[in-house]
């Protein structure tokens, strides 16, 4: 299960981000085919971040869909279909999108607001 190495990897980063402030949220893109099961990053976050100033943040995840480029005619398509391209059938292309996987921002709480003031 490679998404337990993912989370403890952003929960370092985010960690080290936050700078002793208590994370609110964390923004994630994840392409749909990075091969990242969500549902297991979430659990895995969940663990790893009890007792940290990560514990209780809200995970948003923007999902990507993977696309692809014609390397004759530039037609942009999704992967969803025969693998043809749509506007001139020619087979295959270059891979456009769909294999993201990265923290897009951090929420933070202020400092004022973690001491009560």
């Amino acid at each position: 299960m490679h998404e337990l190495t993912i989370t403890e990897n952003m929960v370092g980063l985010v960690t080290e981000e936050a700078k002793g402030r208590k994370v609110s949220t964390i923004n994630l893109v994840i392409g749909e085919l990075s091969g990242v099961v969500e549902e297991s990053l979430i659990f895995c976050f969940h663990v790893i971040s009890k007792g940290t100033l990560l514990e209780g943040a809200s995970l948003n995840i923007k999902k990507i869909e993977g696309r692809m480029r014609c390397r004759l005619c530039s037609f942009e398509f999704g992967i969803d279909g025969d693998g043809l391209c749509p506007a001139c059938r020619r087979p295959g292309g270059k891979l456009i999108s769909g294999k993201e996987l990265y923290i897009e921002s951090i929420e933070v709480e202020d400092r004022d607001e973690d001491r009560g003031g």
